[in-house]
């Protein structure tokens, strides 16, 4: 194993190169004991964290890069033949943790979704200890700790616990940094790019399954790019900017090969980087397609110019007013991309029943709230609701639902307060014709927003059970926050049917004369 490491060492960093150590420990009940680990070539600042209260302690120093092979065992390991991992606290505190567990190697890509805080491709050593050597300690710790971790290096243990207890070593490929955002670029050493056996692959896939791919040698991107061509100007050309230290050229991806169509229902584009037959990296560049058949069928002709009510948050609706249109057919490449934006996966969290964890959570979410947020909960009560809406920024603009009681004087008050403070709050009550709440449409707990885009995250409890209730906070995807805005403004604007078929009972408060 030290061979290894020791040949991706000379070959792929810098001679100058130095390593980032962070350690982080938590104190038990008879002792302290590694929480994680990480080397790695990729810069982190020098810090050393000690809790107030004496229950964690975070520590980051830089160590020269030949020591690399003190931290690797000298022989192969396997569950039947463990290691024996050994760390010594960084800082003057003299804590000391040995336990047993499995060594593996493993090739990350700058594609891969868990590059654990280097945006390059690398070589990751990895220290498993056995599960029992596992530390434990309270949620209230294991967040703010997490959050340190998170903070300095950009990993996130929330996402993977697996990861407590055990030691990363992160090698970084230094010679090459291939990034693909909108337009994908690769940062490339003078040296590799004029080998004979350099070739890049552009290949496009659908789902993960390969389309077509076509490889060609770096010299002839460089040939072509001297070529005098017009800018591209179609959504199948995709360009790569390359630079190295002396040099800058621009390639037309899509130019390479002479497919046509070039793009047959692709999704990505995987661009790989392939030295003497071998990938030494590879990221994905998604594409986003979206066909959408609106068919306008005629909405109601009342005139609401004088009337004050929630906008719409939906983007592909003609008008703020609901029923004008309906879509009636949609085919959707590359959902992913579709329904959360750029990002892999929602965000959702369990509640546990625990305050800190609900706290975090909401605080979270608020973090992505635009100049709109809407609230549905057909339980909620005065307090949580005004917890909630104090959190928000002053000028957002909040429209809630709700079956409860909105006429208390506890909530008129706070509303004349935001109101005189220039804030917009509004809240409309349904009950159905009898009175009561049973019968009317309103159900799920979700709250929307239009941030940066349209988002939505579905309760699975009401706010003033949150904290109460074991129960899930979920991010829905676009087209689900689509309809649900729509339903929105539906029973906000237009007459809302109960069980038994009868119009249900409305009555407005807010800052606003709104259908008082």
């Amino acid at each position: 194993m030290p061979d290894q490491v020791q040949q991706w060492v000379e070959e792929r960093l810098k001679a100058d190169s130095s390593l980032s150590y962070l350690q982080a420990w938590v104190s038990t009940e008879n002792d302290w004991k590694h929480y994680f680990s990480l080397l790695t070539s990729s810069s982190i600042p020098e810090e050393e964290i000690r809790d107030q209260q004496d229950r964690y302690y975070v520590v980051c120093e830089t160590r020269p890069l030949n020591n690399v092979n003190d931290y690797l065992p000298s022989e192969e390991t396997s569950l039947s033949r463990p290691a024996q991992i050994t760390e010594t606290a960084l800082g003057d505190v003299e804590y000391q943790s040995s336990r047993r567990g499995d060594i593996r190697i493993e090739r990350t890509y700058s594609g891969d979704k868990n590059r654990w805080g280097t945006d390059r491709s690398a070589l990751r050593v990895e220290g498993w200890v056995e599960e029992s050597s596992v530390p434990t300690c309270s949620t209230e710790v294991q967040s703010e700790l997490h959050k340190e971790i998170n903070e300095l290096s950009g990993i996130d243990l929330d996402k993977h616990p697996d990861y407590r207890g055990n030691v990363l070593l992160i090698l970084e490929d230094q010679r090459i940094k291939l990034t693909a955002d909108d337009t994908p670029q690769l940062e490339i050493d003078s040296a590799l790019l004029s080998t004979e056996s350099l070739f890049i692959t552009t290949e496009w896939r659908e789902y993960g399954d390969s389309i077509w791919s076509i490889s060609t040698h770096f010299d002839e991107l460089q040939q072509r790019s001297q070529d005098e061509r017009e800018p591209p100007n179609s959504s199948s050309e995709i360009p790569l900017e390359v630079s190295t230290s002396n040099h800058e050229f621009t390639v037309d991806l899509a130019d390479i090969g002479s497919l046509d169509p070039l793009t047959p229902g692709a999704s990505e584009v995987r661009i790989s980087l392939v030295k003497d037959g071998i990938t030494i990296d590879w990221t994905e560049l998604p594409l986003m397609r979206i066909i959408t058949t609106n068919i306008q069928i005629g909405g109601s002709e009342l005139e609401r110019e004088s009337e004050s009510g929630p906008p719409a948050l939906h983007y592909d609706a003609p008008t703020d007013q609901p029923g004008m249109s309906m879509i009636v057919g949609r085919h959707i490449w590359d959902e992913r991309r579709i329904e959360f934006g750029s990002q892999q996966t929602s965000r959702g969290w369990c509640t546990d029943a625990d305050e800190l964890t609900v706290a975090q959570a909401l605080t979270s979410i608020q973090t992505e709230f635009g100049p709109v947020v809407k609230v549905v909960d057909p339980y909620l009560d005065d307090d949580h609701i005004i917890d909630f809406i104090e959190e928000i920024e002053e000028d957002t603009e909040v429209w809630g639902i709700t079956t409860e009681p909105i006429d208390t004087q506890q909530l008129t008050t706070k509303l004349q307060s935001w109101e005189a403070a220039g804030r917009q709050i509004e809240f409309l009550r349904l009950l159905d014709d009898d009175g009561s709440p049973s019968g009317t449409p309103l159900h799920d707990r979700f709250i929307l927003t239009n941030g940066d885009r349209l988002r939505g995250w579905v309760l699975g409890t009401s706010f003033n059970s949150l904290e109460t209730n074991v129960s899930v906070i979920s991010e829905l995807p676009q087209r689900v926050v689509n309809e649900l805005d729509r339903a929105f403004n539906a029973w906000w604007y237009e007459p809302v049917d109960d069980q038994r078929g009868t119009n249900c009972r409305k009555s407005y408060e807010g800052t606003s004369n709104t259908n008082q």
